[in-house]
Protein backbone atom coordinates (compact mmCIF):
# COMPACT_ATOMS: atom_id res chain seq x y z
CA UNK A 1 0.00 0.00 0.00
CA UNK A 2 1.03 3.50 -0.70
CA UNK A 3 1.57 5.72 2.22
CA UNK A 4 -0.65 8.83 2.70
CA UNK A 5 2.37 11.00 2.41
CA UNK A 6 3.04 9.56 -1.07
CA UNK A 7 -0.52 10.40 -2.16
CA UNK A 8 -0.10 13.98 -0.98
CA UNK A 9 3.16 14.28 -2.88
CA UNK A 10 1.49 12.94 -6.04
CA UNK A 11 -1.35 15.48 -5.76
CA UNK A 12 1.08 18.29 -5.21
CA UNK A 13 2.99 17.31 -8.35
CA UNK A 14 -0.19 17.29 -10.62
CA UNK A 15 -0.27 20.12 -13.18
CA UNK A 16 -2.35 23.22 -12.30
CA UNK A 17 -5.58 23.83 -14.34
CA UNK A 18 -5.54 27.19 -16.11
CA UNK A 19 -8.75 29.25 -16.57
CA UNK A 20 -10.20 28.98 -20.09
CA UNK A 21 -10.31 32.29 -21.98
CA UNK A 22 -13.77 33.81 -22.52
CA UNK A 23 -13.38 33.72 -26.30
CA UNK A 24 -12.65 30.02 -26.19
CA UNK A 25 -15.69 29.37 -24.03
CA UNK A 26 -17.90 31.32 -26.51
CA UNK A 27 -16.72 29.46 -29.59
CA UNK A 28 -16.79 26.16 -27.76
CA UNK A 29 -20.40 26.85 -26.77
CA UNK A 30 -21.23 27.21 -30.45
CA UNK A 31 -19.27 24.04 -31.21
CA UNK A 32 -17.36 26.06 -33.71
CA UNK A 33 -14.61 23.49 -33.80
CA UNK A 34 -17.13 20.96 -35.07
CA UNK A 35 -18.93 23.22 -37.57
CA UNK A 36 -18.01 22.86 -41.19
CA UNK A 37 -18.72 25.33 -43.98
CA UNK A 38 -21.98 23.47 -44.68
CA UNK A 39 -22.99 23.90 -41.05
CA UNK A 40 -22.55 27.66 -41.24
CA UNK A 41 -24.68 27.78 -44.40
CA UNK A 42 -27.44 25.79 -42.72
CA UNK A 43 -27.36 28.12 -39.71
CA UNK A 44 -27.69 31.15 -42.00
CA UNK A 45 -30.57 29.57 -43.94
CA UNK A 46 -32.48 28.93 -40.72
CA UNK A 47 -32.17 32.57 -39.71
CA UNK A 48 -33.27 33.68 -43.19
CA UNK A 49 -36.28 31.35 -43.09
CA UNK A 50 -37.38 32.74 -39.72
CA UNK A 51 -37.11 36.30 -41.03
CA UNK A 52 -39.18 35.51 -44.12
CA UNK A 53 -41.76 33.69 -42.01
CA UNK A 54 -42.19 36.74 -39.77
CA UNK A 55 -42.70 38.94 -42.83
CA UNK A 56 -45.34 36.55 -44.16
CA UNK A 57 -47.21 36.17 -40.87
CA UNK A 58 -47.42 39.92 -40.11
CA UNK A 59 -49.80 40.77 -42.99
CA UNK A 60 -51.80 37.64 -42.30
CA UNK A 61 -52.43 38.85 -38.75
CA UNK A 62 -53.57 42.31 -39.93
CA UNK A 63 -57.16 43.10 -39.01
CA UNK A 64 -59.61 42.63 -41.87
CA UNK A 65 -61.70 45.79 -42.28
CA UNK A 66 -64.09 44.44 -44.90
CA UNK A 67 -64.63 42.38 -48.04
CA UNK A 68 -65.46 43.14 -51.66
CA UNK A 69 -69.01 42.01 -52.45
CA UNK A 70 -69.56 43.37 -55.98
CA UNK A 71 -67.36 44.67 -58.80
CA UNK A 72 -68.03 45.45 -62.44
CA UNK A 73 -64.40 45.83 -63.57
CA UNK A 74 -60.81 46.23 -62.32
CA UNK A 75 -60.41 47.18 -58.66
CA UNK A 76 -57.07 47.71 -56.89
CA UNK A 77 -55.83 48.15 -53.33
CA UNK A 78 -52.73 50.33 -52.96
CA UNK A 79 -50.59 50.23 -49.81
CA UNK A 80 -48.76 53.20 -48.31
CA UNK A 81 -45.47 51.84 -49.72
CA UNK A 82 -46.91 51.97 -53.25
CA UNK A 83 -47.44 48.24 -53.67
CA UNK A 84 -50.77 47.28 -55.21
CA UNK A 85 -52.85 44.16 -55.54
CA UNK A 86 -55.80 43.26 -57.72
CA UNK A 87 -59.05 42.69 -55.83
CA UNK A 88 -61.92 40.40 -56.74
CA UNK A 89 -65.19 39.39 -55.12
CA UNK A 90 -64.53 38.14 -51.55
CA UNK A 91 -61.10 39.85 -51.41
CA UNK A 92 -60.34 41.46 -48.05
CA UNK A 93 -59.45 45.10 -47.48
CA UNK A 94 -57.46 46.42 -44.53
CA UNK A 95 -56.59 49.60 -42.70
CA UNK A 96 -54.16 51.61 -44.80
CA UNK A 97 -55.50 50.38 -48.15
CA UNK A 98 -56.46 52.90 -50.82
CA UNK A 99 -59.18 51.41 -53.02
CA UNK A 100 -58.98 52.49 -56.65
CA UNK A 101 -61.69 51.83 -59.26
CA UNK A 102 -60.94 51.82 -62.98
CA UNK A 103 -62.64 54.12 -65.49
CA UNK A 104 -65.76 51.93 -65.87
CA UNK A 105 -65.71 50.07 -62.56
CA UNK A 106 -68.32 50.20 -59.84
CA UNK A 107 -67.27 48.45 -56.62
CA UNK A 108 -69.06 47.67 -53.38
CA UNK A 109 -67.34 46.80 -50.09
CA UNK A 110 -69.05 45.53 -46.93
CA UNK A 111 -67.21 46.33 -43.70
CA UNK A 112 -67.08 44.39 -40.44
CA UNK A 113 -69.62 46.69 -38.78
CA UNK A 114 -72.11 45.98 -41.64
CA UNK A 115 -71.45 49.30 -43.38
CA UNK A 116 -71.60 49.25 -47.18
CA UNK A 117 -69.71 51.56 -49.52
CA UNK A 118 -70.38 51.72 -53.27
CA UNK A 119 -67.67 53.50 -55.24
CA UNK A 120 -68.20 55.20 -58.58
CA UNK A 121 -65.83 54.61 -61.53
CA UNK A 122 -62.50 56.48 -61.44
CA UNK A 123 -62.66 56.97 -57.66
CA UNK A 124 -60.18 56.58 -54.81
CA UNK A 125 -61.04 55.93 -51.16
CA UNK A 126 -58.46 55.42 -48.41
CA UNK A 127 -59.16 53.42 -45.22
CA UNK A 128 -57.28 55.60 -42.73
CA UNK A 129 -58.36 53.75 -39.59
CA UNK A 130 -60.84 50.98 -38.94
CA UNK A 131 -61.42 49.23 -35.64
CA UNK A 132 -64.56 47.33 -34.68
CA UNK A 133 -65.04 44.97 -31.75
CA UNK A 134 -68.55 43.77 -31.02
CA UNK A 135 -67.76 43.66 -27.31
CA UNK A 136 -65.96 47.03 -27.08
CA UNK A 137 -68.03 49.88 -28.57
CA UNK A 138 -65.78 52.45 -26.89
CA UNK A 139 -62.92 51.36 -29.19
CA UNK A 140 -64.87 51.85 -32.43
CA UNK A 141 -63.15 53.90 -35.12
CA UNK A 142 -63.81 54.34 -38.82
CA UNK A 143 -62.04 57.14 -40.67
CA UNK A 144 -62.07 57.20 -44.47
CA UNK A 145 -60.61 59.59 -47.00
CA UNK A 146 -62.34 60.25 -50.33
CA UNK A 147 -59.43 61.36 -52.49
CA UNK A 148 -61.18 61.35 -55.85
CA UNK A 149 -64.55 60.61 -57.43
CA UNK A 150 -67.74 59.69 -55.60
CA UNK A 151 -69.26 57.12 -53.29
CA UNK A 152 -72.55 56.23 -51.69
CA UNK A 153 -72.69 54.51 -48.32
CA UNK A 154 -74.95 52.89 -45.76
CA UNK A 155 -73.18 53.52 -42.48
CA UNK A 156 -72.76 50.62 -40.05
CA UNK A 157 -72.58 50.25 -36.29
CA UNK A 158 -69.53 52.49 -35.89
CA UNK A 159 -70.89 55.91 -34.98
CA UNK A 160 -74.29 54.54 -33.97
CA UNK A 161 -73.13 53.02 -30.67
CA UNK A 162 -70.57 54.31 -28.22
CA UNK A 163 -68.89 57.45 -29.54
CA UNK A 164 -70.95 59.13 -32.27
CA UNK A 165 -67.83 60.89 -33.53
CA UNK A 166 -66.04 57.58 -34.16
CA UNK A 167 -67.01 57.80 -37.86
CA UNK A 168 -65.60 60.38 -40.27
CA UNK A 169 -65.29 60.78 -44.01
CA UNK A 170 -62.67 63.35 -44.97
CA UNK A 171 -62.04 65.10 -48.26
CA UNK A 172 -59.70 67.91 -49.22
CA UNK A 173 -62.36 70.49 -48.33
CA UNK A 174 -64.73 68.81 -45.85
CA UNK A 175 -65.18 66.48 -42.89
CA UNK A 176 -68.43 64.50 -42.76
CA UNK A 177 -69.86 62.95 -39.61
CA UNK A 178 -72.98 60.81 -39.38
CA UNK A 179 -75.97 60.10 -37.16
CA UNK A 180 -77.19 56.81 -38.62
CA UNK A 181 -77.24 57.61 -42.29
CA UNK A 182 -77.41 56.74 -45.96
CA UNK A 183 -75.63 59.46 -47.87
CA UNK A 184 -73.41 60.22 -50.86
CA UNK A 185 -70.29 62.32 -51.30
CA UNK A 186 -68.60 63.59 -54.44
CA UNK A 187 -65.25 65.32 -54.84
CA UNK A 188 -65.27 67.65 -57.84
CA UNK A 189 -62.02 68.96 -59.25
CA UNK A 190 -62.00 71.70 -61.90
CA UNK A 191 -63.61 70.41 -65.08
CA UNK A 192 -64.62 67.03 -63.61
CA UNK A 193 -68.27 67.82 -62.81
CA UNK A 194 -69.38 69.80 -65.81
CA UNK A 195 -69.86 73.45 -64.97
CA UNK A 196 -70.14 72.92 -61.22
CA UNK A 197 -67.65 74.69 -58.95
CA UNK A 198 -64.92 72.49 -57.46
CA UNK A 199 -65.39 71.23 -53.92
CA UNK A 200 -67.20 68.52 -51.97
CA UNK A 201 -70.89 67.80 -52.62
CA UNK A 202 -73.03 65.86 -50.13
CA UNK A 203 -76.52 64.41 -50.54
CA UNK A 204 -78.49 62.74 -47.75
CA UNK A 205 -80.93 59.90 -48.43
CA UNK A 206 -81.74 58.92 -44.86
CA UNK A 207 -80.74 60.15 -41.41
CA UNK A 208 -78.53 63.17 -40.83
CA UNK A 209 -74.96 64.21 -41.58
CA UNK A 210 -72.83 66.97 -40.12
CA UNK A 211 -70.61 68.73 -42.66
CA UNK A 212 -67.67 70.78 -41.40
CA UNK A 213 -64.47 72.26 -42.87
CA UNK A 214 -61.39 70.03 -42.74
CA UNK A 215 -59.13 70.28 -39.69
CA UNK A 216 -56.34 72.83 -39.86
CA UNK A 217 -52.76 71.67 -40.49
CA UNK A 218 -50.30 71.86 -37.58
CA UNK A 219 -49.23 75.41 -36.79
CA UNK A 220 -45.89 76.66 -35.43
CA UNK A 221 -45.68 77.05 -31.65
CA UNK A 222 -47.27 80.24 -30.40
CA UNK A 223 -49.43 80.76 -33.50
CA UNK A 224 -53.14 80.94 -32.77
CA UNK A 225 -55.35 79.07 -35.28
CA UNK A 226 -58.04 81.13 -36.99
CA UNK A 227 -61.66 80.34 -36.04
CA UNK A 228 -63.29 77.70 -38.23
CA UNK A 229 -66.73 78.24 -39.80
CA UNK A 230 -69.50 76.39 -37.96
CA UNK A 231 -70.65 73.04 -39.36
CA UNK A 232 -74.04 72.50 -40.94
CA UNK A 233 -76.45 69.59 -40.43
CA UNK A 234 -78.21 68.08 -43.44
CA UNK A 235 -81.31 65.88 -43.22
CA UNK A 236 -82.86 63.43 -45.66
CA UNK A 237 -83.53 65.02 -49.05
CA UNK A 238 -81.08 67.88 -48.52
CA UNK A 239 -77.86 68.76 -50.33
CA UNK A 240 -74.69 70.49 -49.20
CA UNK A 241 -71.49 71.92 -50.67
CA UNK A 242 -68.10 72.84 -49.21
CA UNK A 243 -65.82 74.94 -51.47
CA UNK A 244 -62.02 74.78 -51.30
CA UNK A 245 -62.00 78.02 -49.31
CA UNK A 246 -65.20 78.92 -47.55
CA UNK A 247 -67.83 77.71 -45.09
CA UNK A 248 -70.13 74.72 -45.69
CA UNK A 249 -73.44 75.68 -47.23
CA UNK A 250 -76.79 74.03 -47.86
CA UNK A 251 -77.89 74.00 -51.48
CA UNK A 252 -81.47 74.82 -52.49
CA UNK A 253 -81.75 71.69 -54.63
CA UNK A 254 -80.00 68.76 -56.28
CA UNK A 255 -76.86 70.02 -58.06
CA UNK A 256 -76.93 66.95 -60.30
CA UNK A 257 -73.54 65.47 -59.44
CA UNK A 258 -75.04 61.99 -59.00
CA UNK A 259 -77.11 61.80 -62.16
CA UNK A 260 -74.57 59.36 -63.63
CA UNK A 261 -74.31 57.23 -60.48
CA UNK A 262 -75.85 54.07 -61.97
CA UNK A 263 -74.28 50.86 -60.62
CA UNK A 264 -75.31 47.52 -62.16
CA UNK A 265 -78.54 45.84 -61.07
CA UNK A 266 -76.52 43.23 -59.17
CA UNK A 267 -75.46 46.00 -56.78
CA UNK A 268 -79.05 46.56 -55.69
CA UNK A 269 -79.07 48.05 -52.23
CA UNK A 270 -80.60 51.02 -50.51
CA UNK A 271 -77.18 52.69 -50.73
CA UNK A 272 -77.55 52.87 -54.51
CA UNK A 273 -80.79 54.82 -54.56
CA UNK A 274 -80.68 58.17 -56.24
CA UNK A 275 -80.83 61.28 -54.10
CA UNK A 276 -84.29 62.17 -52.88
CA UNK A 277 -85.68 65.64 -53.24
CA UNK A 278 -87.02 67.42 -50.22
CA UNK A 279 -90.61 66.52 -51.16
CA UNK A 280 -89.99 62.99 -52.31
CA UNK A 281 -90.50 61.53 -48.85
CA UNK A 282 -93.81 63.30 -48.37
CA UNK A 283 -94.85 62.34 -51.89
CA UNK A 284 -94.04 58.75 -51.15
CA UNK A 285 -96.00 58.92 -47.92
CA UNK A 286 -98.96 60.43 -49.80
CA UNK A 287 -98.79 57.63 -52.34
CA UNK A 288 -98.71 55.08 -49.57
CA UNK A 289 -101.70 56.68 -47.90
CA UNK A 290 -103.62 56.81 -51.19
CA UNK A 291 -102.81 53.17 -51.79
CA UNK A 292 -104.05 52.32 -48.34
CA UNK A 293 -107.23 54.30 -48.96
CA UNK A 294 -107.79 52.51 -52.26
CA UNK A 295 -107.30 49.16 -50.61
CA UNK A 296 -109.65 50.09 -47.78
CA UNK A 297 -112.24 51.21 -50.33
CA UNK A 298 -111.90 47.90 -52.15
CA UNK A 299 -112.32 46.06 -48.89
CA UNK A 300 -115.38 48.15 -48.05
CA UNK A 301 -116.88 47.39 -51.45
CA UNK A 302 -116.26 43.70 -50.94
CA UNK A 303 -117.88 43.88 -47.52
CA UNK A 304 -120.82 45.80 -48.98
CA UNK A 305 -121.27 43.17 -51.66
CA UNK A 306 -121.18 40.43 -49.06
CA UNK A 307 -123.70 42.30 -46.96
CA UNK A 308 -125.91 42.85 -50.01
CA UNK A 309 -125.78 39.16 -50.81
CA UNK A 310 -126.68 38.30 -47.23
CA UNK A 311 -129.53 40.81 -47.27
CA UNK A 312 -130.77 39.43 -50.57
CA UNK A 313 -130.75 35.93 -49.17
CA UNK A 314 -132.62 37.10 -46.08
CA UNK A 315 -135.16 38.93 -48.22
CA UNK A 316 -135.59 35.86 -50.40
CA UNK A 317 -136.15 33.72 -47.34
CA UNK A 318 -138.69 36.22 -45.98
CA UNK A 319 -140.49 36.31 -49.33
CA UNK A 320 -140.55 32.52 -49.43
CA UNK A 321 -141.99 32.40 -45.93
CA UNK A 322 -144.63 34.99 -46.87
CA UNK A 323 -145.59 33.00 -49.94
CA UNK A 324 -145.83 29.83 -47.90
CA UNK A 325 -147.98 31.49 -45.27
CA UNK A 326 -150.27 32.95 -47.94
CA UNK A 327 -150.68 29.54 -49.58
CA UNK A 328 -151.47 27.99 -46.21
CA UNK A 329 -154.15 30.64 -45.62
CA UNK A 330 -155.67 29.95 -49.04
CA UNK A 331 -155.76 26.24 -48.34
CA UNK A 332 -157.41 26.83 -44.97
CA UNK A 333 -160.06 29.10 -46.55
CA UNK A 334 -160.81 26.48 -49.19
CA UNK A 335 -161.26 23.79 -46.56
CA UNK A 336 -163.60 26.00 -44.53
CA UNK A 337 -165.77 26.61 -47.54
Amino acid sequence: MRRPTAIKETLNKSPTVRAEPVEAQYWRGLHFDKLSANGLVQHFLKLLLLSLLSLWVAPALAEVAGRVTNISGPLFAVKSDGSRRVLSVASTVEQGDTLVTADKTYAKVKFADQAEVTMKPDSQMRIDTFSFDQKAPEKDSAVFGLLKGALRTITGLVGKRGNQDAYRLQTATATIGIRGTIYGATVCIPGACGGLPPGTYVDVIDGKVMVAPPPLPPLPPGVQPPPLPPPIVLSAGQFGFVPPAGPPQQLPGDPGVNKNFTPPASFQSSSNEGPKTAGSDTAGKKDDKSDQKDESKKDDKKDDKKDDKKDDKKDDKKDDKKDESQEKKKNVDCEVR
